[in-house]
């Protein structure tokens, strides 16, 4: 918790740095957003640690296999820093490539589940079977 207490007052300073930059040194600016938005990303993915680990033993639980959750997490991964990119991309003036990327993100997402969705259907087929 207290490093999210760290990325908010960091998050704050860049902002408050940003907006006076942004009157004569926007290319500097935009370099310190994307530099705050890659540090407190990084911040986050620490503080996700602990989620995975959950994922790993409440899978083992399941019995679902390691990689579906390393899928899961990837996931998350692909759509935190796509949001991230996306935000950077509005604020530079570039909407629509931040809106492209979030295209790319949800193909590659949907590409790297097809091992999941599979899974899925196979375990659905066995149960129907068994019915």
């Amino acid at each position: 918790m207290n490093l999210f207490w760290k990325s908010t007052a960091f998050v704050l300073a860049a902002t408050i740095a940003k907006l006076t930059l942004d009157k004569g040194e926007k290319d500097i600016a935009l370099l310190l957003s994307v530099f705050a938005c890659a540090a407190v990303a990084g911040s986050a993915f620490l503080l996700l640690e602990p989620v995975m680990e959950f994922l790993l033993s409440l899978g083992d639980l399941g019995q679902i296999p390691e990689q579906f959750i390393g899928v899961l997490m990837k996931i998350l991964g692909i759509g935190i820093l796509s949001e991230l990119s996306q935000s950077i991309c509005a604020d530079s003036g570039n909407a629509s490539l931040g809106k492209a990327l979030q295209l790319a993100a949800t193909a590659v997402t949907m590409y790297i589940s097809l091992p999941l969705f599979r899974w899925f259907l196979e375990l659905i087929q066995e149960i129907m079977g068994q019915l």
